[in-house]
């Protein structure tokens, strides 16, 4: 009896730890706002910002660098800092998904504990590296269970990359600190975890990044 309350106190220790591993807190969805509609992206993600000044020690979305759509999905993508009274990453961005309908953009609240609300994207091509940090997007709701990879591509880079299998979609970006243009793909595979998964799969094993070279 001893033991199996050992092992539930541990796997509780577990989850309460589990949002605060990587390098930044994140924060669900429901926490801020519940499905909340806004008549443009811009209106959403100040309202997004806005929510995220009762966590001071979260890490938070900043300025819109740019976004596009993909059916009934909008990928937003800014600049963030670690929390609010540190300075912009200069090296990363941040991506997280935006809904849309006839009656506006909104954020459909995730669930679950293990849930990855948002992305960070490196701004260089050592993919080995990110394996290990949050590339993609876990995004599990009660209409949708899936994942989302976006990852930097040097636009002189003649590869192509795939996540979890998936040949991932390009879009040209425009790097904020630098100005310089490159390639930022981004993919979509149904491949999540659930939280208990998540205590016994290393976040490297969870999804897979594959480089290929172009064909001539």
């Amino acid at each position: 009896m001893r033991k199996i309350a050992k092992i539930v106190l541990i796997i509780l220790l577990v989850l309460t730890m589990f949002p605060f591993s990587s390098c930044a807190i994140f924060i669900s969805d429901a926490d801020i706002f519940n499905n909340t509609k806004y008549s443009t992206v811009e209106e959403l993600h100040a309202a997004y910002q806005a929510g995220y000044e009762q966590f001071p020690g979260a890490c938070r979305p900043c300025d819109i660098v740019t976004y596009f759509s993909k059916e009934s999905e909008v990928f937003v993508i800014c600049t963030y800092a670690h929390c609010a009274n540190s300075g912009i990453y200069q090296e990363k961005l941040m991506a997280y998904i935006v809904k849309k309908d006839q009656e506006g953009f909104y954020l459909e609240c995730t669930r679950g504990i293990a849930n990855i609300n948002q992305a960070i994207i490196y701004l260089n091509n050592d993919y080995e590296d990110i394996l290990n940090d949050l590339y993609y997007a876990e995004y599990r709701t009660k209409t949708c269970n899936k994942s989302y990879g976006f990852v930097y591509k040097n636009k002189a880079a003649p590869i192509d990359l795939y996540f979890d299998g998936v040949k991932m979609d390009e879009i040209i970006c425009i790097n904020p600190f630098t100005r310089e243009e490159f390639i930022l793909c981004y993919a979509t595979s149904n491949k999540t975890y659930s939280t208990l998964e998540c205590l016994f799969v290393p976040m490297e094993k969870r999804h897979t990044l594959e480089v290929k070279q172009q064909e001539d």
